[in-house]
Parts: C-alpha cells; structure tokens; sequence
C-alpha cells in the first residue's frame, strides 16, 4: 500500500531586497518528496515551480530560469520550515484531501 502525505509549508524569503512570504505544499509518496511553491508575480511569470528532494540531493523538476535563480533561496527557506515542523508539528496545516 501506498502512503501519501500532503502538508501546507508557509515560507519566507529575500528577492531583489524585498521580503517575500508565499506558501509550499509538500507532497510525500512513499520515499519521494516534491515541493509546489506558489510565487507572487513580483518574482516569477510562471508563478509556480516544482522542486524534488531526494536524500539530500535537492534539484527544481518544473521551473523557469527566474526560479532556478532563487533555487537556493527557495530550499533554505524549505529547510528552515521542515526544521520548525520538526519541533512544531502543529504550527503547520496539514489539509484533508478528498478522493474526486
């Protein structure tokens, strides 16, 4: 059987001196982990990308060249996140999902 996790990640960042907060939701099935960050069009036209990690090997799977600038910037404030969720489990919203 498969487990599939789904959790709602609220982020902050630095762009061009501006402070950005924006939202990640985090998809785990069995070993794989995708993040979808939501991006305000200050940022990006695309407004979305898709980030992967696997171990800890971190790389953007669906992105433009404006998100793979702030590639970085995106997994730290990824990372200070999971680090809070870790200590904080509650802090975070965990959605319910329901089968179409």
């Amino acid at each position: 059987m498969t487990t599939r996790q789904h959790t709602l990640l609220p982020i902050k960042f630095s762009f061009n001196g501006m402070g950005i907060e924006t939202k990640v939701m985090k998809y785990a099935y069995n070993r794989e982990v995708m993040y979808k960050v939501a991006l305000p069009s200050a940022v990006s036209d695309s407004q979305q990308c898709w980030i992967s990690k696997n171990g800890e090997d971190w790389r953007m799977v669906m992105g433009t060249s404006a998100e793979q600038a702030i590639l970085i910037d995106l997994i730290t404030a990824i990372k200070k996140q999971e680090q809070l969720h870790a200590v904080y489990p509650k802090a975070v919203v965990t959605p319910e999902l329901k089968s179409a």
